[in-house]
């Protein structure tokens, strides 16, 4: 390993340690960057260079007041009562719990949405509680449900970008990919229900036009949501205030109540969270960091499945996001997938980079549903680790075959 390649290894030591010790999220972060910055040289322009591009994105603002809203109509849901109803209307129709917990977030993973799973969180963790499991697993089948679809489903931009760097049609990617969902599905089942608890009351299913319309009375702000975006391409954070002020005027809650409720749901260092991370995002750019692993792998000899595997899971770890991961790995490693592209190979690069994603202590949904869940590092990875290696795992076997 080179110079560059130990500097960046000392900064992902420096974050992972820190996090494990519970220092404070952001401040985590913002140290990350911080070092990221002296170690590569970027001086006093760089690190304003690095602010300019963070303050001045308009995404960045867009997803902190994504963040904000969800919290705030969490807090609407369970101060209102209307989980306690969401929870009950929903099995009435599926009679029993234990698979009632599994909808919401994957009804909500259909919403490419930043910190989607954070939507669903407060519903999930009513359900958990319902089941008396204990929080970690809450987590992780909100956390994981989220993300079921991400492997093909072409309403992702990661799934939509790998097919156009790669020339091909999003069938073509879809068709090599699509197994991955169900087998995620199976893995988080297999995972966490035989953790559960066996109900002393279990109803069968029953799905009749009453039931359906009290549930739809009930989950009225998730469906507003789901089909304002996928539908009508409505502006998340509008649809967001709409379901907000339509939950307070529903709800005639009076100012002061809403005040109250805001105070005690919408905590300012997830925010603040957010904005570092997208710092430290900026940061890796403007250092040229972020390339310092597609340098090192062109000059060594490595097995090509594992420079398939490394660098897309290591820019999405680093970034938290898997269209970095895709948009750099696979511009840099598509020449390595033959001509014409071995698709095998494509979903493998898929696979590890969003494998890297899922693990990474930067991505927005696995960093707020913690600070929601308020369990440690080390009860998010005892769950999600498994899952994800075993997916890897799996992955590899199919692309030996």
């Amino acid at each position: 390993m080179n110079m560059e390649g130990l500097k960046l290894l000392a900064v992902l030591v420096l974050l992972i340690v820190l996090l494990f010790r519970r220092v404070n999220l952001a401040l985590t972060v913002a140290l990350g960057a911080f070092v990221l910055g002296i170690l590569f040289n970027v001086g006093a322009s760089g690190f304003w260079k690095a602010f300019e591009l963070t303050a001045g994105s308009a995404v960045v603002w867009k997803i902190i007041s994504i963040v904000i809203l969800v919290l705030f109509l969490n807090g609407l849901l369970r101060d209102t009562g209307a989980l306690q109803r969401m929870v009950q209307r929903l099995s009435d129709i599926i009679g029993d719990k234990r698979a009632v917990i599994f909808f919401p977030p994957m009804i909500v993973g259909f919403l490419p949405m930043p910190a989607g799973a954070l939507f669903t969180a407060s519903l999930t963790d009513k359900i958990g509680e319902d089941l008396t499991i204990p929080s970690g697993l809450r987590h992780f089948i909100n956390y994981w449900f989220r993300h079921v679809w991400e492997f093909s489903l072409p309403v992702y931009p990661s799934v939509i970008l790998e097919a156009s760097l790669l020339g091909v049609s999003l069938i073509s990617v879809a068709s090599h990919q699509w197994f991955f969902i169900f087998i995620a599905i199976a893995l988080g089942m297999i995972f966490s229900w035989f953790r559960f608890p066996r109900p002393i009351v279990r109803e069968s299913f029953s799905l009749t036009p009453v039931k359906l319309l009290n549930l739809a009375k009930t989950i009225w702000p998730i469906l507003l949501v789901l089909f304002g975006f996928l539908v009508f391409r409505i502006n998340i954070v509008i649809l967001l205030l709409i379901a907000v002020v339509g939950e307070i005027i529903s709800e005639r809650l009076s100012l002061s109540r809403v005040k109250q409720i805001f105070n005690s749901s919408v905590e300012l260092n997830l925010p603040l969270a957010v904005f570092v991370i997208y710092y430290f995002q900026s940061m890796l750019k403007v250092s040229n960091a972020v390339y310092v692993v597609p340098n090192m792998l062109k000059g060594a000899d490595v097995p090509l499945l594992f420079s398939l595997f490394f660098f897309p899971f290591l820019i999405s770890f680093m970034t938290g996001m898997t269209t970095a991961g895709v948009a750099i790995s696979f511009s840099v490693l598509a020449p390595l997938m033959g001509s014409p592209v071995d698709l095998k190979l494509a979903a493998w690069t898929f696979v590890s980079g969003y494998s890297g994603h899922l693990l990474s202590p930067f991505h927005l949904c696995l960093i707020t549903t913690k600070e929601y869940y308020k369990v440690t590092w080390f009860e998010v990875y005892k769950e999600v680790f498994p899952a994800v290696a075993t997916v890897v795992g799996i992955a590899l076997i199919i692309t030996l075959i």
